[in-house]
């Protein structure tokens, strides 16, 4: 029950000057993995594989591809920084939310909006089980990271200062609360 190497392709690198080789694994389970390696010495510095699914269709996705490793390093210092002010600025809210709920399930009501983001109840009980309720305060703060920032802002009931948090376009578009009955806070 091991994985074996199924195929290789070799394909020209980002510069075009070397190879880049995509190496296909499966295992008894049927199931399958691709890697992907530079063999050009003069791109290996400069890129790096992102999985990033960036458009497309279940089972049929596009993988954003190589990337410049500069690139990559200041969309995550970008991220980062939203994240960080988005904490200072509403942690304290999100933290309110969820001091003093007397039941767990409440206490997933607040943090899935009864059921629309994860976790199911039954995870989340499972998650939580035998939890006292700081560390049931930590699993939840655990939400609040960048790629949840919707979540956050919904659950907050908040439409954010955009600006303050320095969010491109096409992050205002992805974490825009659905419902346009939020308090709007400094925008």
């Amino acid at each position: 029950m091991s994985w074996e190497e199924d195929f290789r392709r070799r394909y020209p690198c980002p510069c075009g000057e070397g190879e880049y080789e995509e190496i296909t694994n499966s295992d008894d389970w049927g199931r399958s993995e691709t890697h992907y390696e530079i063999l050009c010495p003069k791109c290996k510095e400069k890129y790096v594989y992102d999985h990033t699914v960036i458009g497309g269709h279940p089972g049929d996705e596009i993988i954003r591809g190589w990337v410049l490793k500069s690139v990559l390093e200041a969309e995550q210092k970008h991220r980062k920084n939203v994240e960080d002010t988005a904490k200072t600025l509403y942690f304290e809210i999100w933290e309110k939310k969820f001091r003093g709920v007397k039941t767990k399930k409440q206490m997933w009501e607040a943090l899935t909006l009864n059921g629309k983001y994860y976790p199911s109840l039954g995870i989340f009980y499972k998650h939580t089980k035998g939890y006292t309720e700081e560390e049931l305060i930590n699993y939840i703060d655990n939400f609040f990271k960048y790629h949840d920032l919707k979540r956050v802002f919904e659950v907050c009931e908040i439409e954010p200062n955009w600006k303050y948090l320095d969010a491109n376009e096409k992050e205002i578009q992805r974490f825009t609360p659905d419902d346009l009955t939020m308090i709007f806070i400094g925008s």
